[in-house]
């Protein structure tokens, strides 16, 4: 058996917040005003073969000084890399296939006052294996995000009964686009069955929440949705008392369980699309 393929995507930014979609689905964001950092994601699961488009958006973060940054501040490097099974990720590590930075060009033009943040860079590189081209780019739109919200309350009653077999059947489609992924024999539905029935669900999901709790945010031309929950306080004042941990101002994952006596949680990422005319957890 041939030695499994891994494409990595490498960011490291320093003096300002940096977002980066892949294929026009959001991959990270990073705040990187107080300190600089580097994360490099496996990216299998977001390819598409010929012509991946990476987007960069560098946008102004405070500083430690309590500023905002300008783009003098600002710095960023990366690449993506294509490594076997086995080899060390790092800077310069596997098959370069991509290397960005923010060009001199765009330097200067920022010195002369031509432009300004934030600022999109845009990069593209071609990808062997599994292509995921008929979701991202060719998949079918969804323009309404009422039927995306509808789901969330489908899967948060899946989660409130416990229904193993429900949850695990809605999230399927995102077990298959895995093993294929990193082509793996085949989808292991039983160990995410068996991950459901025996570590989220003992855990105790968090399900005490409406439609007016839910975030459902396009991507892919709306042709994929995450669906995340509003930041505590913003969704409902007694769930930042009730749980603090939450309490962050940021979202939170749709599917999130509550915490152990080790102060440890665990969350599924949900995004869906529609497949075979219905919805379905498809990352």
């Amino acid at each position: 058996m041939m030695s499994r393929e891994f494409y990595h995507l490498r960011v490291s930014a320093a003096g300002c917040r940096v977002a980066v979609w892949l294929n026009g689905f959001e991959l990270f964001e990073l705040d990187c005003g107080r300190q600089p950092l580097e994360f490099a994601p496996p990216v299998n699961q977001y390819l598409i073969g010929k012509d991946n488009r990476i987007d960069i958006s560098i946008q102004a973060a405070s500083l430690p000084n309590g500023s905002s940054s300008t783009f003098d501040d600002a710095e960023l490097g990366g690449n993506v890399a294509r490594y076997r099974e086995g080899d060390i990720v790092w800077e310069e590590g596997g098959v370069r296939l991509l290397d960005f930075g923010i060009p001199e060009d765009t330097r200067r033009r920022w010195r002369e006052k031509k432009i300004a943040l934030p600022l999109t860079i845009e990069r593209g590189f071609d990808s062997t294996g599994a292509s995921f081209r008929g979701l991202f780019l060719e998949g079918e739109v969804v323009t309404d995000q009422e039927p995306v919200v509808d789901y969330a309350m489908v899967l948060r009653d899946l989660a409130t009964s416990r229904n193993v077999e429900g949850l695990a059947r809605e999230l399927a489609p995102k077990i298959d686009a895995y093993a294929l992924a990193y082509q793996r024999d085949r989808p292991d539905h039983d160990g995410f069955r068996g991950f459901l029935a025996r570590e989220f669900m003992p855990l105790g999901p968090v399900t005490d929440f409406g439609r007016k709790d839910v975030e459902a945010r396009s991507f892919c031309g709306g042709r994929v949705w995450e669906l995340r929950r509003k930041p505590a306080k913003a969704a409902d004042p007694t769930v930042a008392k009730k749980r603090p941990w939450l309490d962050t101002g940021k979202p939170f994952p749709l599917l999130i369980t509550e915490m152990n006596d080790e102060e440890a949680y665990l969350s599924i990422p949900v995004y869906v699309a529609r497949i075979g005319g219905a919805l379905k957890v498809v990352r």
